[in-house]
């Protein structure tokens, strides 16, 4: 970005989508749902990007990130539980003077469109939601910029959203693990009852990282939620299909999904787990 507030917290928009003209709802395309959408999984792996090139000007912008999701979390338009949203305004991450939702200045702009037509604003369930593997993905950009930059603020953020998670999405019904997230808007979500291997891999790393961090009895109480992602993880073995990892399960939270097998799945859970034991 080159603008003249370039020190104003922002997020990175994830698509450079063509200028199209303003339409109606039922007449939406791509450009339109993703003109000034920031995924946040797209920002935290910028952060990670700049924080390992260590150089000055990269740190800088790292630290704008992070400062972006401390901010975004804590100030909200309706939640204060910790949690983040799958996706912001890209630009300016504050909304102006004067917009106040829910009677709260200053809080993080969502994305959505104009529909010309209705002449109502709208906004996309997905992106206002909140997915478990987004969140863990934060928790450990944070975690990565508390250990280079230093600001004590990164930890406290991840410790708030691992314990939205441990509290909103753990599930201990067998086979264990962490469930979606949420799907949809405030006040009233809807929990995706589904579990994702990945999600629950991107949890271990997150929660062994945030135990490195801290100190007893904190410490062990990451470590067992850590666990408990990876015991979930270890339980998709062969589930549908010998030598790689299920997708996770359906619904129910049980029954293992064996409706296709994606890549990713097995090459993080190799990244991450190494060998199973």
């Amino acid at each position: 970005y080159d603008k003249s507030r370039h020190n104003d917290l922002r997020f990175l928009v994830s698509y450079d989508v063509l200028p199209l003209p303003p339409k109606c709802t039922s007449e939406i395309d791509f450009d339109t749902i993703m003109k000034n959408v920031s995924f946040t999984y797209d920002n935290v792996i910028a952060l990670l990007t700049y924080l390992s090139r260590r150089k000055k000007d990269d740190l800088w912008r790292a630290a704008l990130l992070a400062d972006a999701f401390v901010y975004a979390q804590n100030h909200d338009r309706y939640y204060d539980d910790g949690r983040l949203r799958n996706a912001y305004q890209g630009g300016d991450l504050i909304l102006p003077p004067g917009w106040t939702p829910n009677n709260k200045k200053g809080t993080a702009r969502l994305p959505g469109w104009w529909d010309i037509c209705k002449n109502n604003w709208y906004e996309d369930e997905g992106q206002v939601g909140t997915d478990t593997g987004n969140m863990a993905w934060i928790m450990i950009g944070l975690l990565r910029a508390y250990k280079v930059l230093g600001k004590a603020e990164y930890l406290e953020a991840a410790k708030k959203l691992g314990t939205w998670i441990k509290n909103n999405v753990r599930d201990d019904q067998v086979p264990g693990g962490y469930t979606g997230g949420f799907k949809g808007w405030e006040p009233n979500p809807t929990k995706q009852t589904w579990k994702s291997t990945e999600h629950n891999i991107d949890l271990y790393a997150a929660f062994m990282t945030l135990s490195d961090f801290t100190e007893e009895p904190e410490k062990s109480m990451w470590k067992n939620e850590a666990l408990h992602a990876k015991s979930f993880v270890k339980a998709m073995w062969e589930k549908c299909g010998k030598n790689h990892f299920a997708t996770g399960t359906k619904e129910d939270g049980i029954t293992p999904n064996c409706d296709f097998a994606p890549a990713d799945v097995n090459t993080w859970g190799l990244m991450v787990l190494g060998e199973l034991d």
